[in-house]
């Protein structure tokens, strides 16, 4: 995957402790979602698109531009 053209690596990481996170922090529904939501809030704050074969990381994501789901 790294290979592919379109790959970028993310070096600024946000913080968890800024408001910002806390939009998807609301969605949680347990702590095994936080990963998820980090990554998810990673992608909309870099811009970025998060790729994922995980239907349950739409729910957790506030805007649907940051997560594409990809279908087996």
């Amino acid at each position: 995957m790294v290979s592919h053209p379109r790959h970028e690596f993310l070096e600024r990481l946000p913080s968890l402790a800024g408001a910002d996170f806390e939009v998807h922090a609301r969605r949680l529904q347990g702590h095994q979602q936080v990963t998820d939501a980090y990554l998810s809030f990673l992608a909309s704050e870099s811009q970025a698109r998060l790729v994922t074969f995980d239907t349950r990381l739409s729910v957790i994501a506030p805007s649907q531009e940051a997560v594409q789901v990809l279908l087996p």
